[in-house]
């Protein structure tokens, strides 16, 4: 059916006349007389009221095939959402159990005599990184994990300070880690937690999950910092793709 005829159609449901239908789209009422006849001839209907009433039919057809696509893409939406949940529970599942792992870890070697040897001995599995540095500026690095060579570096870049730890660090985010560790510290905790971004050599945002812990300086041996951070930069787009509004 002609798009002309469509809209003569709807008009016509409408209550108006042909003079008022030829008004309205700006066309003579002959050629609205033309489009009545072409639609009788086309559909096998002669009379107006047939026409308007098939097209109605054909209108909710169309209208209920219309809902059932949208209700089949709502249903998928949904189904891949779960899948994403369980995605991101699985996800945080693991991230938790690598972190009670280094954290049992280090604590067998806690008490060792050369704690930043000891650290090369930790297991480092798939995405996290490792260092130990000074607490106290300019933080000096005494140790880094051969996984930042997944941000682009190399360890000994950050060890032989050629590169400042803080250049790890997002602008934007070093002094707020930094400030939320001070306080954990103050507040006499010795196991910190920390959320920030940091840069890659390429300059890529990585999201981080930071677990620290603080050790006390001691005569002849200053206070430092050993670190554990988890790339977290996956789970928190799963999350936050789980969480858009229409996807719920």
């Amino acid at each position: 059916m002609a798009s002309r005829g469509e809209e003569i159609l709807l008009l016509a449901a409408s209550g108006l006349t042909d003079k008022q239908i030829a008004e309205q789209l700006c066309i003579s009422t002959r050629t609205v007389e033309g489009h009545w006849r072409r639609l009788r001839e086309s559909s096998g209907t002669n009379n107006r009221a047939g026409l308007v009433a098939r097209h109605y039919e054909n209108s909710k057809i169309q209208l209920a095939e219309a809902n059932h696509a949208l209700k089949s893409q709502i249903e998928t939406l949904e189904s891949e959402r779960k899948q994403l949940q369980q995605l991101v529970n699985q996800n945080s599942a693991i991230l938790q159990t690598e972190i009670n792992q280094l954290y049992q870890e280090v604590n067998r070697l806690k008490l060792n005599a050369k704690p930043t040897d000891e650290l090369n001995s930790i297991v480092i599995k798939g995405n996290v990184l490792a260092f130990r540095i000074l607490a106290e500026s300019p933080y000096p690095c005494l140790y880094m994990s051969d996984s930042v060579r997944l941000f682009g570096y190399r360890p000994t870049d950050f060890t032989t300070n050629q590169v400042p730890i803080t250049q790890l660090f997002h602008p934007a985010d070093f002094a707020t880690a930094w400030s939320e560790a001070l306080a954990q510290i103050e507040s006499g905790t010795h196991r910190l937690e920390r959320k920030y971004r940091i840069l890659t050599k390429r300059g890529e945002e990585r999201t981080i999950l930071d677990r620290c812990i603080y050790e006390e300086a001691t005569p002849g041996q200053p206070a430092t910092l050993s670190v554990f951070a988890f790339d977290i930069t996956h789970t928190n787009f799963l999350d936050a793709l789980a969480d858009h509004p229409n996807l719920k």
